[in-house]
């Protein structure tokens, strides 16, 4: 185990070999404020009461595989009163349990990836397995929310509700759970008022175009940017229908960029007529001016940049 270390106020440790080593209530770094652990290997145990000691901490960064030294699959749960940046990278997020972020209150970065295999035909998850308990308290702080693989399934978009101060929201896998509206919440009426940009990547086709609208009205009535793209499923391929995205979206009045993926730009022209107003640029990134509300649609096209042309409006 290698240790970097900037200061005394700021860590950096790498794991390099098989040296067991366990941080718990024993554990205590008083002065410490970021902590980041990379390469991190099962040698590496995190137990009872970890991070309970360090009372500075305001950012911490776990990656690599890590163990559980309470002899189940999930930490316990974390308390942090000075936490600012959570990062929980792939091997380390499927253990975080989410009911810790409650002990961090001043909390305004959260970010996990779990890249473990995601069935592409299996809707439902068990919430158990994600460590997931019923999101019931207020981080007034939290201003970036980043879910990526796996962890992504744990969402819901009543989280959004107890973020006042959220601007950036990236769900990384949307399935149908997950946009099953919550009548309870949603009559509560519009909420996210400081959500600017939103990335949602929807995993299956099987979108109720009744109530995804009310969705997004309700909690991101607000964006000025928003994704909708589709994970890379070669079992079931199919793209963001940009009929359907403009559909959607046609209550976000704040709406200024709409990004998606679609189909080649013959199948634009032949099912859109796009093509005045249609460029593509050397990074393959298209953008399509149509006549509309939005100040700018950019689509993320799959063709070659060198099949494309612009032409003046």
């Amino acid at each position: 185990m290698h240790f970097h270390c900037r200061s005394e106020f700021e860590n950096t440790i790498t794991t390099l070999s098989d040296q067991s080593f366990r941080i718990d209530y024993t554990v205590r770094m008083p002065r410490l404020k970021r902590l980041c652990i990379i390469q991190a290997s099962p040698a590496l145990e995190i137990g009872q009461g970890a991070f309970q000691e360090w009372p500075l901490l305001e950012s911490l960064s776990l990656d690599g595989k890590v163990s559980c030294s309470n002899g189940t699959e999930g930490f316990d749960v974390f308390r942090i009163p000075s936490l600012k940046c959570l990062s929980l990278g792939n091997g380390v997020a499927k253990h975080f349990r989410l009911e810790s972020i409650q002990h961090s209150p001043l909390l305004r970065k959260l970010t996990q990836t779990d890249n473990r295999p995601i069935q592409p035909h299996h809707d439902e998850v068990d919430l158990l397995e994600l460590n997931l308990a019923a999101w019931t308290w207020t981080m007034p702080q939290l201003r970036t929310i980043e879910l990526y693989g796996r962890s992504a399934l744990a969402f819901r978009f009543e989280w959004i509700r107890r973020c006042p101060s959220l601007e950036t929201l990236i769900i990384d896998v949307l399935t149908p759970a997950t946009l099953e509206p919550n009548m309870e919440d949603i009559v509560k009426g519009p909420c996210g008022e400081r959500l600017r940009t939103c990335h949602l990547n929807i995993f299956k086709q099987e979108i109720n175009e009744e109530w995804f609208p009310k969705i997004l009205e309700t909690y991101c009535g607000n964006v000025l940017q928003l994704e909708l793209t589709t994970p890379q499923d070669p079992f079931a391929p199919w793209n963001i229908d940009l009929g359907f995205a403009l559909t959607v979206t046609k209550g976000l009045n704040s709406l200024k960029i709409l990004i998606m993926c679609l189909g080649s730009r013959s199948e634009l022209a032949e099912k859109y007529g796009l093509v005045r107003g249609l460029y593509c640029d050397r990074t393959d990134k298209v953008t399509w001016f149509p006549y509309l509300m939005l100040k700018k649609l950019r689509i993320e096209n799959r063709f070659d940049h060198r099949d494309c042309y612009k032409q003046k409006l």
